[in-house]
């Protein structure tokens, strides 16, 4: 079985698992995209299939079956974490901590749980639900980038979106002049949670 024709069966079950989100499946769909789709996008459409399936069938116990308790315990994390945050307007630098006793996956549903409770006119997450895994898997595949932590541990991240003298510079140039400023690349699940 191709890839696309995959990707055909998976959103077919999402239209049986998710009736009223998705509407319907057009039986020509392989076809109609085959031509269109290179692979980079085809993996990309793999891969949101994949975790709108997982969302829909309730695999990662995410909001569609979490219990009231569940959910005023994802709303107080995220709560903790939104009084913590600050941005500095001068040197734009957000700064927040990541509480003790949560890994930065439980961090990330609980912001999309409060994102959704505090502004349900965007309709969506603060963090795409499907990417949740990929940043899950982060510090297995990038241990250089995304280091492993204590958990038991509460942990301040401090994030500068812009560094001067960077801009259009290759990433080991980038590197070098934030190493000379005592500062190093971010972690992209910290970037994904400021």
């Amino acid at each position: 079985m191709s890839n696309l024709q995959r990707d055909v069966v998976t959103a077919a079950t999402l239209c049986d698992v998710a009736p009223g989100f998705v509407t319907h499946v057009p039986a020509d769909l392989g076809a109609a995209v085959a031509p269109k789709v290179d692979d980079f996008l085809g993996d990309e459409m793999s891969r949101r299939l994949d975790g709108a399936l997982r969302v829909f069938r309730s695999e990662d116990g995410l909001l569609i079956s979490m219990t009231p308790t569940a959910k005023e315990m994802l709303l107080g994390i995220a709560h903790v974490m939104v009084e913590s945050y600050s941005f500095d307007n001068k040197t734009g630098r957000s700064t927040f901590t990541v509480p003790a006793g949560l890994t930065e996956f439980e961090v990330m549903r609980a912001l999309n749980v409060y994102f959704r409770e505090h502004l349900p006119r965007f309709n969506t997450d603060a963090i795409y639900e499907g990417d949740l895994h990929w940043y899950e898997k982060l510090p297995k595949e990038y241990p250089d980038y995304c280091l492993q932590r204590d958990y038991s541990c509460a942990l301040q991240i401090s994030i500068q979106g812009v560094v001067k003298g960077t801009n259009g510079k290759n990433r080991s140039t980038q590197g070098a002049m934030l190493k000379a400023e005592s500062l190093m690349f971010s972690d992209p699940r910290y970037l994904a949670i400021a």
